[in-house]
């Protein structure tokens, strides 16, 4: 996913469905709100979701000739399959985030013995245009 994908549930579905493990999301984020969406995206696919999010501010010149100001959140992060962060970043300083990850987790969609997350979708009842 990139950026703004984090917004759309399908992407994650759709990347899930196809068999991802992890899903990888390089970001240029200026709000807070990602963190709920890709933490959600995380749980509900079952995957481990990376959020790789620029920080700091940046001036840029408008054709117009104003300065639009924007300011990125950092934070980057690393959520495992139950969407609890395994590892995040600061919302200031340039950051290397490193983990080990057993892939394994993310094949594994039931979560008790009666409930798995893919096996008990029902598309014909939400179909997507």
């Amino acid at each position: 996913m990139v950026c703004y994908d984090w917004r759309f549930p399908e992407s994650a579905r759709t990347l899930a469905l196809k068999g991802a493990d992890v899903i990888a999301c390089p970001s240029n984020l200026v709000t807070s709100v990602w963190e709920i969406g890709m933490r959600s995206r995380a749980l509900e696919n079952a995957v481990f979701v990376a959020v790789a999010n620029r920080c700091k501010t940046e001036t840029r010149s408008l054709d117009n000739g104003l300065k639009q100001e924007l300011n990125f959140t950092g934070k980057s992060v690393l959520y495992n399959t139950s969407g609890t962060t395994l590892k995040q970043a600061d919302g200031e300083n340039d950051t290397v985030i490193e983990f080990t990850i057993d892939a394994r987790e993310a094949r594994n969609k039931s979560f008790n013995e009666y409930n798995d997350v893919f096996n008990d979708r029902k598309p014909s009842l939400y179909k997507l245009d």
